[in-house]
C-alpha cells in the first residue's frame, strides 16, 4: 500500500510540472517577437544643394529637415544615388568622390550631419581585387 501510494504521488508530482512546463512554452509562443517598426523617413536631396546637404521629412513630405555633413573632405563629392539611412534612422551612409584622385570612399555620420567617419577607403581597389 506503501509503494503505491508513492507511485501516485510521483505520478501526480511529475503531470503538475508537465503541466506547468506546457504553460510556459504556450506563454512563449503566443508572445509577440519585437519587430522594428518603419520610421516613415525620406532621405533626399534638392536639387542646387551643396554636395554635403541632404534633407530628412516623413513619407509625407513633413517635417523637411536639413542635414549639413559637418567637416566635408576638400574636393569631395557625394554620389547622390548612394546615400542611405541606417533602419534606426540614426546615421547616414554615402559613397564619397575625391575629385582628382579617382578615389571612392565610403562613410557615415550622424544623421545630423555631426561625427563624419570614413568606414571603407578606396572602394574601387578592392572592388577591383574581388
Amino acid at each position: 500500500m506503501l509503494k503505491s501510494s508513492l507511485i501516485l504521488l510521483l505520478f501526480a508530482a511529475s503531470a503538475v510540472l508537465f503541466n506547468i512546463s506546457c504553460e510556459k512554452e504556450a506563454l512563449a509562443q503566443t508572445s509577440t517577437p519585437t519587430v522594428p517598426q518603419p520610421l516613415g523617413l525620406l532621405l533626399f536631396s534638392k536639387g542646387g544643394d551643396k554636395n554635403n546637404e541632404f534633407w530628412l521629412a516623413k513619407y509625407d513630405g513633413t517635417n523637411q529637415t536639413k542635414i549639413t555633413i559637418a567637416s566635408f573632405p576638400t574636393g569631395g563629392e557625394i554620389d547622390k544615388n548612394s546615400f542611405k539611412i541606417s533602419p534606426d534612422g540614426k546615421c547616414i551612409f554615402f559613397c564619397l568622390y575625391i575629385i582628382g584622385t579617382n578615389q571612392q570612399s565610403i562613410y557615415s555620420c550622424n544623421a545630423d550631419g555631426s561625427g563624419l567617419t570614413k568606414i571603407i577607403d578606396n572602394v574601387d581597389e578592392i572592388a577591383q581585387a574581388l
